[in-house]
């Protein structure tokens, strides 16, 4: 397996964003997939890829120090309350999807 392989099992649906498969509470979304066709979406699928992990920059936190930042702020106690997928964009390329058996 590649460093960044990965393969999830999860429920296939789709977003304003594209195609995702939700695992738990994590979204992964399919890249260059737009929305899943009939046979796939809402079924559970098998997906295997290469995982890429974005960490949006518009998402901050708020120093009084420093001058007043473009984005959405917060302070430390409630940066450390975000959910991982408030933080975090999860994506695959190069995923190969199979409808779980």
């Amino acid at each position: 397996m590649e460093p960044n392989s990965i393969q999830i099992e999860g429920l296939a649906l789709d977003r304003k964003g594209g195609a995702v498969v939700e695992v738990g509470t994590r979204h992964y979304w399919i890249m260059g997939v737009h929305s899943w066709d009939d046979e796939y979406l809402n079924q559970t699928v098998c997906v295997e890829g290469i995982l890429s992990v974005y960490t949006d920059p518009a998402i901050f936190i708020i120093k009084e120090d420093e001058p007043i930042k473009q984005g959405v702020g917060y302070t430390e106690l409630e940066a450390s309350l975000l959910s991982d997928n408030a933080k975090n964009k999860y994506s695959i390329k190069d995923a190969k999807v199979t409808l779980k058996a």
